[in-house]
């Protein structure tokens, strides 16, 4: 369809600058991932692993369509560079960072029992095994691990610099964030934040960062963290605990 002499062509396959180079085509293919990858895992993976309720078509509807948003919003934000940098190997390291982490957290989940259920309180309190004590020091060391890689990966050319600038300015947005969260919990509840909320901020993190196969399979893997949140979860976004 073309408008008349002069006017912009109206279009759904041209690049829309205004969103950071990333056409139609990527922001329906990202969207569609992340709902297919959900579909995955609630109908397939996980009812293998282990029996699960079946839950009401209403809810899955309303999950995909928060999936969805969610995949707009991070897809759609002006430094994030997934189409220009991206290519068939990239995509589908992605992708396999998505499957490969929910399958393995939901087996880990169903064969070590209660690991994966530590907060701050239990922990500062000594009340966690042994198992749930090296399972919380070894996730946060990996991602402090992987917070310096983050930091440490941008070269030094104009380019770099402005997007390493983003980087600290949604780190230093998440860290206040996860400080207030501790500050407003006191005494109100146990502070133990779920991993939906984690994936969330950790996929922020990625989008001013991606430039090569790792950084791809990365921001799959935390995909993950939300997508397993929305298969096992009632997840409410004005409450960060469980």
């Amino acid at each position: 369809m073309r408008a008349s002499k002069g006017n912009a062509r109206l279009t759904l396959v041209e690049n829309l600058s205004w969103f950071g180079h990333i056409s139609w085509y990527a922001i329906f293919g990202y969207t569609f991932v992340i709902c297919a990858t959900y579909a995955l895992q609630q109908f397939v993976i996980y009812p293998a692993l282990e029996p699960m309720e079946k839950e009401p078509s209403y809810q899955t509807f309303g999950e995909l369509c928060s999936l969805g948003w969610f995949a707009v919003s991070f897809v759609c934000m002006p430094w994030h560079d997934w189409e220009i940098h991206g290519n068939a190997l990239r995509y589908f390291l992605w992708w396999v960072g998505m499957v490969l982490c929910g399958f393995v957290y939901r087996l880990l989940g169903t064969k070590g029992g209660s690991t994966f259920n530590v907060s701050l309180v239990s922990l500062e309190s000594g009340a966690t095994t042994t198992a749930q004590y090296w399972m919380f020091v070894s996730v946060f060391a990996a991602i402090g691990i992987i917070v310096v890689y983050w930091l440490c990966k941008y070269e030094d050319t104009y380019a770099a610099r402005k997007r390493k600038n983003v980087f600290l300015r949604l780190l230093g947005t998440v860290g206040l964030l996860f400080a207030l969260s501790y500050v407003v919990c006191q005494g109100e509840c146990v502070y133990h934040l779920h991993h939906w909320w984690f994936g969330f901020c950790l996929v922020l993190l990625t989008t001013p960062t991606m430039t090569n196969n790792f950084d791809y399979f990365l921001q799959g893997v935390f995909w993950a963290f939300i997508i397993d949140s929305f298969v096992l979860y009632d997840v409410l976004f004005h409450k960060f605990y469980v």
